[in-house]
């Protein structure tokens, strides 16, 4: 089920939050960044994920998942090489393998926790920066990796 709200990202308590990230060791532009303010040891994270590959080219399709809460959850997902404001080289096919991967681990979670009150947060942004279209290029993956998933998927258009 994939369901829409107005409510920002950052405001989510509970659940995994997709966000997007490059591999230029910078959280430094948009949801990513918010999230890193009010999180800060995503960015430990974050720099540890980029320095256990020899390229950071290596990480893209990837993801790491790091606990920020009791049931708060991010889902760093490295897509982009460079800065995107100087770059445009977010990989769209990239998301396509990281959802998947994602919704893997979230089943595992659900039934290792027998807890199926987790959803997956996404925000409507997630690509933008990067030279692709959230509705064009991202939301159809979302549709297709989730469509008969019994994992709830919010979009976040704030």
């Amino acid at each position: 089920m994939i369901t829409e709200t107005s409510e920002p990202v950052v405001q989510v308590k509970d659940g995994f939050v997709f966000l997007h990230c490059n591999c230029a060791k910078m959280m430094n532009v948009g949801v990513t960044k918010q999230f890193r303010e009010i999180y800060p040891k995503i960015f430990d994270e974050y720099k540890e994920a980029l320095w256990a590959y020899e390229s950071p080219g290596e990480l893209i399709g990837k993801f790491k998942s790091v606990q920020l809460d009791k049931r708060l959850w991010a889902c760093l997902c490295f897509a982009q090489l460079n800065v995107a404001k100087f770059d445009f080289d977010t990989k769209p096919d990239a998301y396509e393998k990281i959802f998947r991967s994602v919704k893997r681990q979230l089943t595992a979670h659900i039934r290792k926790t027998f807890d199926d009150k987790w959803m997956l947060h996404v925000d409507s942004r997630l690509g933008n920066e990067g030279g692709t279209s959230f509705d064009d290029d991202i939301l159809p993956i979302v549709k297709t990796v989730f469509e008969f998933s019994d994992i709830p998927v919010v979009i976040h258009r704030s």
